[in-house]
């Protein structure tokens, strides 16, 4: 259990980060950490000061994950992770 939630906070979290704002050429953001309170809705994002969609840490952690399996599948598919 441990390690799941290592993977999810810390390695999902940063791919989320690092993936996100790139793959929807800057209109979703992740949630920093520490970063003032605000209430998320149900689906775990809100809209910043600018517009923006903004994802829960957890949420986008979740994202971050199912990224990192698809492009590890895509590795595997292509011989490129060996």
């Amino acid at each position: 259990m441990a390690l799941l939630d290592f993977l999810i906070e810390v390695i999902g979290y940063t791919m989320a980060r690092l993936t996100l704002p790139l793959l929807s050429f800057g209109r979703i953001h992740v949630e920093p950490l520490g970063g003032p309170w605000k209430e998320f809705n149900v689906f775990g994002y809100r809209y910043d000061d600018d517009g923006r969609i903004e994802i829960e840490a957890r949420s986008a952690g979740l994202v971050g994950i199912v990224v990192c399996f698809v492009a590890f599948g895509i590795g595997l598919l292509f011989g490129v992770a060996a």
